[in-house]
C-alpha cells in the first residue's frame, strides 16, 4: 500500500467480470478509505447499484494499481460509453481521463524522437483506438 493515495475514477467505469484484479476503495464520510471490493474482477452487476443507492460518484484505486486501472479503462473505454447505468457525466469524466491519458503517454514517449519510433507508433494506435471507442459517446453531443 501506498500510505493512502488513491486514484478516483467514476463508479460508472466498472464492468462486471472484465475488471483487472486490483482492489476498489470507497471513501467514508469520515473521510477513510474503505475496502469495498478485493478483487475488483469479482464485482457483479448486483452490486453496483449500491454506489448510486448511497450517493458514492467516485471509487478509488490504490496508486499503486494505477497503471492496471488506466489500461483497462483504456481497454473498455468502447464498452464503458455504451453502459446504460453510468449518468452521462460519468461517461464525460472517463472520457477526459482517458484521452488525456493517450494523447499524454503519446506526446511524452515522441519527445526528441524526431521520428516515429516504436513506442510513438503504439500510442498512436492508443489514440485510434480511443477516437474510435469514443465516437459512439461523441456522437450523442452532435
Amino acid at each position: 500500500m501506498n500510505d493512502g493515495r488513491y486514484m478516483a475514477i467514476p463508479p460508472g467505469a466498472i464492468i462486471p467480470g472484465a475488471l483487472p484484479d486490483y482492489r476498489i476503495y470507497v471513501l467514508s464520510q469520515q473521510g477513510k478509505y474503505i475496502l469495498w471490493a478485493l478483487e475488483g474482477n469479482k464485482v457483479s452487476a448486483e452490486q453496483l447499484p449500491r454506489f448510486y443507492e448511497g450517493g458514492i460518484t467516485e471509487i478509488f484505486v490504490d496508486l499503486d494499481e494505477a497503471f492496471k486501472c488506466e489500461q483497462y479503462l483504456e481497454t473498455n473505454l468502447g464498452e464503458i460509453l455504451k453502459s446504460q447505468t453510468s449518468s452521462d457525466d460519468q461517461k464525460a469524466k472517463i472520457h477526459t481521463k482517458v484521452s488525456t491519458n493517450v494523447v499524454r503517454n503519446a506526446f511524452e514517449s515522441s519527445l526528441g524522437l524526431g521520428t516515429m519510433g516504436a513506442a510513438a507508433l503504439q500510442q498512436t494506435q492508443a489514440t485510434k483506438r480511443c477516437s474510435e471507442n469514443s465516437s459512439c459517446f461523441s456522437a450523442k453531443w452532435t
